[in-house]
Parts: C-alpha cells; sequence; structure tokens
C-alpha cells in the first residue's frame, strides 16, 4: 500500500502562460514523481490485461446467451454467424453489449483507489464486472418482455438478420448500460453498500427507460401519425433501400424482412412495429432516443441522491425539453419531409441518423449543464444541500436540481442556434465545391433540404450529422463552467462557440485536403459513398472531443484561453494525421481505395478508430496544461489501441482475419466490433489518468475542479 500523497497543483497566479506548457516541475516532481499521481502504474496494466480478458469472458457469455435463446431459430455458434453468415443484426448487438462491458468497467471504476488500496481496487472490479454483465443479461430479457416485445428481437436478429431490430435492442442495451455505469460511479464505505447503492439506482432508472420507450411507442401509434403513414403509398423514387452498406438494399434488411414490411404495413403503425417489420429508419430512431434517455436518467445519479431531484429532472427534459428539440429538427432542420415520411414511410435512415445524433447532444449539454441539486428554499439563492450518510435517507432528501436557470436556458438556445448554424456552413460546403465561380450556380440548383429527404442518399445526412454534432460538443465544453452573471455567460459561449466553430471548420478542409488526399469528400458524399461518409463522420467526432475538452475550463485570460485552445487544437490534429497514416501502413490493403470504391467496412473501421484515439488524447488535456504530461500519456494510448485491435482480430473475431473480413467480404459488422471494443478501451483509460488532487490520493485534498 502506498502512502496517501498530495498531488494537486501548486497554484501560482503568476505562471506564464509557456510555463504553464512545460510545467517541468510538476510533471517530473509529481505526475512522475510520485507512484500514487502517475497514470503509469503497474495496476493500470494488470487492469487492462484484465478488461481484454473479461471481454473475451463476455464473448463466451454472449455466444451462451444466444444459443439458450437462440437455437430454436437457427443460432449456431457467434463465430459462425459474425464471419460466415456476416449476420450484420449479431454484429450490431454483439458490438453494443462489448460497449456495453466497457461502459460498466469505466463507472464501476471510478473511485477506486489503484496504488492505495489495492485489495479494494481489484476486487473491486472482479466483482463489479460480474453483477454489471449479469445485471446487463437480465435487463435485455425485461426488456424484451416489457419494452420490445412488439420487436421479437432474437428471432428477427437470427432468422431475418434484421438491422432495425438490432439496432433497437442495442439502444436498449446501451442505455441500460450508460445507466449502471453511472450508479456504480463514485465511492462508497463499502463493497455492500456501493452495491446496494448500485441496484437502487439502476433499478429505478430502467424503470424510467421502459416507461419511455413505451411512450414513445405510444405517440407514434396516435391516429394522427398512424393516419398520415398509411395513406401514404411507396413509389419507386422513395423505396426503401436508401444505398446500404452492403451497397444494395438497406443494410442488412433480408427479403423476408421486406416481405415483412409489406405485411405489416396494413392499418395502424407505430415506430416499434415499423421496427419489427424491418424498417431500419425506425430501428436507429429508436436507438438514438434510447440512448439519449439513458443520458438523461444518468445524469442525476452523477450529482446526487435526490429521487425527487431525480424524477424533476428526468421528467422535465423528457416531457418537455426534448419534444422542444423534436420539433425544432423535424420542422427547421428537416424541412424537406416531416418526420412520419421520412422515417415511417421512405425510411430515410440518413435522416434518422441526423434527427437523432441531435437528441444525443440534447442530453451531453443538459447533462453538462446540471452540477448540483438544491434545497427549494436555496435554489436561487447560495446553493445549499446536505446529503445524509444513510442511503435511504439520501434518496427521500427534499432538493431540486439547479438548472432552471438563465444560464441553462442560453445552453439551450445556443444549442438550437448551432445546429441551424452547422447546417448553413455544411451548405456552403457544398455551394462552393466546384469553385467560387461555381458557387452562385450551385446555390440556386442545389437543394440540402432536398438530400437530406430523399432516402437513396444517406451519405449527406450521415456526415450533416456527424459535423453538428461535433459542434455541439465544443458548446458541451464551454458551457461545463457557466459564470454566474447570466450576461457574461450568454457572451463567453457565444465568443467560445464562434472559435470552435471555426476550428472545426479547418477540419473540413483538413478532411478534404490532407486525411483523404487522394478522394474528392464532397463529390463522393453527393454519390451517396457511405464509406467516404462514415470516415469522415469519424474524423468530425473526433475533432469535436478535442474541442470539447480543449474549450473545458477556467482561470486563464481570454487570450491565454485561446492559445491554449489553438495549441492543442493543433496538436492534437497532427497526431490524429499521424496515426492515421500509421494505421493506413498496419492495415494490409488500400485504405484510400476501399474508401473511393464504396467499402463501408473500411470506413467505419477508420471512422471509429479516430473517434476512440481522440477520446484516449482528450482527457489529459482537460486536467493537465503541460505538454509534457500530455504526449507521452496519448502516445501510450496510441500503442494500446492498436495492441486492442490485434487482440480483437485473435480472440473475439474467429476465423478470418479482421482486414480479410473488411477488404474482401467488406464485412462491415466485424469493423464496428473492433470499433466498438476500441472504442470502449478509450473510455476505461480515462481511469488511468488520476486528476491532480483526486481526494484517493490525500485525505486532505478536494477533487481538482476544471472550472478553478
Amino acid at each position: 500500500m502506498t502512502t496517501l500523497a498530495n498531488c494537486s497543483y501548486e497554484y501560482d497566479t503568476a505562471v506564464t502562460l509557456g510555463d504553464a506548457l512545460i510545467d517541468v516541475d510538476f510533471a517530473m516532481n509529481i505526475v512522475y514523481g510520485i507512484y500514487a499521481c502517475t497514470p503509469f502504474k503497474w495496476e493500470y496494466a494488470v487492469n487492462l490485461l484484465l478488461v481484454v480478458v473479461w471481454l473475451v469472458v463476455a464473448r463466451w457469455m454472449y455466444d451462451g446467451y444466444m444459443r439458450i435463446r437462440g437455437k430454436a431459430h437457427g443460432f449456431t455458434t457467434l463465430a459462425n454467424e459474425l464471419t460466415k453468415k456476416d449476420n450484420p443484426a449479431l454484429a450490431i448487438d454483439f458490438a453494443s453489449f462489448l460497449l456495453s462491458i466497457c461502459l460498466i468497467t469505466r463507472g464501476s471504476a471510478d473511485g477506486l483507489q489503484p496504488a492505495i488500496d489495492n485489495a479494494r481496487y481489484f476486487g473491486g472490479f472482479v466483482l463489479y464486472q460480474a453483477v454489471g454483465c449479469v445485471t446487463l443479461l437480465v435487463a435485455r430479457v425485461l426488456n424484451d418482455a416489457l419494452m420490445l416485445r412488439k420487436v421479437g428481437s432474437v428471432e428477427a436478429m437470427i432468422k431475418e438478420s434484421s438491422v432495425a431490430v438490432a439496432c433497437v435492442q442495442a439502444g436498449a442495451t446501451l442505455a441500460t448500460a450508460i445507466i449502471f455505469s453511472a450508479s456504480a460511479s463514485g465511492l462508497e464505505p463499502n463493497f455492500a453498500e456501493g452495491v446496494g447503492a448500485t441496484m437502487i439506482y439502476w433499478a429505478i432508472g430502467q424503470v424510467f427507460l421502459v416507461i419511455y420507450g413505451n411512450l414513445v411507442d405510444v405517440v407514434t401509434a396516435l391516429p394522427m401519425v398512424s393516419a398520415l403513414s398509411t395513406e401514404l403509398v411507396p413509389t419507386g423514387g422513395a423505396s426503401s433501400s436508401g444505398g446500404g452498406p452492403d451497397g444494395g438494399d438497406e443494410p442488412g434488411t433480408s427479403t423476408a424482412g421486406a416481405e415483412a414490411s409489406t405485411n405489416r404495413r396494413k392499418g395502424a403503425t407505430s415506430i416499434l412495429k415499423e421496427a419489427a417489420a424491418g424498417n431500419v429508419a425506425a430501428g436507429l430512431s429508436i436507438f438514438f432516443d434510447l440512448v439519449h434517455a439513458g443520458i438523461v436518467i444518468a445524469a442525476p445519479i452523477y450529482v446526487g441522491y435526490s429521487v425527487l431531484a431525480w424524477l424533476v429532472y428526468v421528467l422535465t427534459t423528457l416531457l418537455v425539453v426534448s419534444p422542444v428539440m423534436h420539433l425544432y429538427l423535424d420542422h427547421i432542420i428537416m424541412r424537406g419531409a416531416s418526420y412520419t415520411t421520412n422515417i415511417l414511410h421512405h425510411k430515410n435512415w440518413g435522416a434518422a441518423v441526423l434527427m437523432g445524433a441531435q437528441k444525443v447532444l440534447l442530453a451531453f449539454v443538459l447533462m453538462y449543464s446540471y452540477r448540483e441539486n438544491c434545497s427549494p428554499s436555496t435554489l436561487y439563492a447560495e446553493c445549499i444541500i446536505k446529503e445524509p450518510d444513510e442511503m435511504l435517507a439520501a434518496l427521500a432528501i427534499v432538493s431540486l436540481p439547479n438548472v432552471f436557470t438563465w444560464q441553462v436556458l442560453f445552453n439551450m438556445l445556443l444549442l438550437l442556434l448551432l445546429i441551424g448554424f452547422a447546417k448553413f456552413v455544411y451548405f456552403l460546403r457544398l455551394a462552393f465545391k466546384d469553385g467560387v465561380g461555381n458557387a452562385a450556380e450551385n446555390m440556386r440548383q442545389y437543394s440540402l433540404d432536398e438530400t437530406l429527404a430523399d432516402p437513396n442518399n444517406n451519405a449527406v445526412s450521415i456526415s450533416l450529422a456527424a459535423y453538428t454534432f461535433a459542434t455541439g460538443l465544443a458548446a458541451v465544453g464551454i458551457v461545463t463552467c457557466p459564470d454566474e452573471n447570466p450576461g457574461l455567460h450568454a457572451g463567453f459561449i457565444l465568443l467560445w462557440t464562434a472559435i470552435g466553430s471555426a476550428l472545426l471548420f479547418v477540419a473540413f478542409v483538413i478532411n478534404d485536403y490532407i486525411l483523404l488526399i487522394k478522394i474528392s469528400n464532397t463529390d463522393m458524399l453527393i454519390a451517396n459513398n457511405l464509406a467516404v461518409a462514415t470516415f469522415e463522420a469519424g474524423s468530425f467526432l473526433a475533432c469535436g472531443a478535442i474541442l470539447r475538452t480543449t474549450l473545458t475550463g477556467g482561470g486563464y485570460s481570454i487570450g491565454d484561453g485561446l492559445a491554449l485552445t489553438c495549441i492543442y487544437w493543433l496538436l492534437s490534429q497532427a497526431l490524429l494525421l499521424v496515426f492515421a497514416y500509421v494505421y493506413r501502413f498496419l492495415t494490409f490493403f488500400d485504405d484510400w481505395e476501399a474508401l473511393r470504391t464504396g467499402n463501408v467496412a473500411s470506413g467505419v473501421s477508420g471512422g471509429i478508430t479516430l473517434v476512440a484515439l481522440a477520446v484516449v488524447m482528450s482527457y489529459p488535456i482537460m486536467y493537465y496544461s503541460s505538454i509534457i504530461i500530455f504526449l507521452p500519456i496519448t502516445l501510450v494510448g496510441i500503442l494500446a489501441l492498436m495492441i486492442v485491435r490485434q487482440l480483437v482480430d485473435k480472440f473475439l473475431m474467429p476465423g478470418d482475419s479482421l482486414d480479410h473480413e473488411i477488404v474482401n467480404d467488406k464485412n462491415w459488422g466485424a469493423a464496428l466490433i473492433e470499433g466498438a471494443v476500441a472504442l470502449g478501451i478509450a473510455f476505461i483509460s480515462n481511469n488511468y489518468v488520476p486528476p491532480p488532487g483526486a481526494p484517493f490520493v490525500s485525505e486532505d485534498i478536494d477533487y481538482f475542479d476544471v472550472c478553478d
């Protein structure tokens, strides 16, 4: 056991930006000099190895689960389904299961004490992994029975390879994991109380999730919605094809699923019925709705114990704020066709991705705007709340979420403006694709609204969804640290959002002229090249993740803050480019050619890998301004991701090599599994970067607050 140590910054208001960027003394004497303060512990290396081992165990648990539930429907083995049959539905479901395991690991390890109490650190890992995995499997059964009973998930995924149903199941699984991860985070006095609190919060959150899932289905089954969908008759120009990842029909839609879709369309419909009928747009719409709900339900758990505050926040968000966002997206952003026409009739899954991504973004903005609960009498004064020591008393405490403020209202308005602004910038990109001289003519002839409403072009919607999401991530970083003065808060978020948007626009140029130098991104997107769209989406999201952390925090003047933001953005962008070329060297196929010819598996693999790398890089930026600290952590993270790719190839995807699955079989399901594990490992690696002054290394030191 290591002696408690002070890992906090020695604050000096006179320190210059140059000193902060180097900070040799703090890096060498504290971060690298005190074992309890360093991210380079043998405990972390062992933990990462245990995570990989547990993922292999989870793979066999999933295999056994599907054999029990799917034997009657023709399930043989997971390896056969994924690499021989290339079943995309099971690939989506399995990828979501593995990512969920990683999210549970991320939450349950939060607050544990490596190098301080190793017995609890490793014991907690084993205990929470076992509890989390069992809970996840139980939740799948409950979700199927109480929320997804219309879908028939196991049979549809095995017999029909229904991507639509797999998306629904994946959304429910990830939402459950998000809630469990939040419930398991933090440090309780003992294991029994920790597990008890986790299960209580997970159970309440799961009830919220099931109610919300059924409510969404009921709303879409209302007579006025059903009438709109059944009165419309499909035509050749608005077919259900939409250019799927296999280059033909919708991703994973089989003949049986298409026939089921035709037969089940008679009479009243609902979003779940449409997903059961093989409508991928409906399945994706539910996926994003459930993930968005999971984040909303999880947010209050991180803030405090009060069930009343939890209930007020969840009901206000899901019943008021989210519907307003839906109406904005439906009538302002997707003006070419209504939600009902796009999703239920035209099966426009690109539109489902675009709208769904913005709902998830809304959940993140609200989550990071929500920082505290207050007793009702102090809600708009000096916020006061005292958490009782006993768990049941803490659950019953009377408090309200401190989100009904001008600052949070400005955050919501900013998000709406950002989404509209991102769409306008994206339109300018398309208008100027042939140069300045042809821009005016392109503006007159080209309609972005019509393209977004076209079910035969999903590439533009995917790219735009990622761009708007990345723009919103920059806003997430800004709203994390609100100013007490509403007017100043509004001014600061507008200023920094403009800076973030400008940097993201530079990413446009990098995408077109450096990252994919041999490909004209814009032309490929208009031609509905989903491979380029998914890869570009990954680069946008990676840039957004980095911007979020560089724009989070306080303590610097506007000038120093701008310099620090630009320096780390440039450094991170350079590392992304270097890694993209290293990744291209590590794969045994021509990535550019694969993307140019529309190999979606290559786009999915490369795009998610870029996001995973950005997650690894972004966390140390939030806590440490020193490049001497940032670079070693990032380079080790990059190495870990490379190793993980090889381990996934060897142990989670038996059969042909991952490269063979991507380039020869064009198996985007295999690429999705690889990406899910890489992203999950990236999230877990954030636990290996201890914040300065974390109380688990010194009983007298408070948590490091990025806003100070």
